[in-house]
């Protein structure tokens, strides 16, 4: 079955705040989006890049992937096309574009949590803490009534 993890990331372009009427409206550079959404079609090839693609959405000045339960190894073709685009993006220090990368393995440590850039938009993306509780039990009281009629 193997070792599963729940993988996000955001990749945005840096925003500049101009002052329209009442309104603040974030502005980006439009044509380095563009380019870079091209080179990420580039580096994501065949079955693996579209299994990636398929899971991700682009607009808007931003990029985010969202994969629930998948094996990320890093010798799977899929995570070494993506580790290489998130590298790329890295390496140009002057672009304006900010990225952050989360995975929740299953062991309670297992947890990372990589990020680039002067605005990797934590509001988009980031690890949180939670409790599950299966609620169904606590839908209803029973009373020592009815206990003692079940038995």
């Amino acid at each position: 079955m193997g070792y599963r993890s729940d993988v996000a990331a955001c990749i945005t372009m840096d925003r500049e705040y101009t002052q329209k009427s009442e309104w603040e409206e974030r502005t980006y550079d439009k044509a380095l989006f563009k380019e870079i959404v091209g080179k990420m079609k580039l580096i994501f090839d065949g079955d693996a890049g579209q299994w990636l693609l398929g899971n991700m959405g682009w607009q808007n000045g931003v990029i985010m992937l969202y994969i629930e339960g998948t094996k990320w190894y890093d010798d799977y073709p899929e995570v070494k096309q993506f580790t290489q685009f998130w590298r790329m993006l890295q390496e140009v220090d002057t672009a304006p574009v900010s990225g952050i990368f989360v995975r929740v393995g299953e062991e309670s440590d297992d947890n990372v949590e990589e990020t680039f850039g002067q605005d990797p938009m934590y509001d988009f993306c980031h690890l949180t803490r939670g409790v599950y509780i299966e609620d169904r039990y606590m839908k209803g009281k029973e009373t020592d009534d009815a206990q003692e009629q079940a038995t």
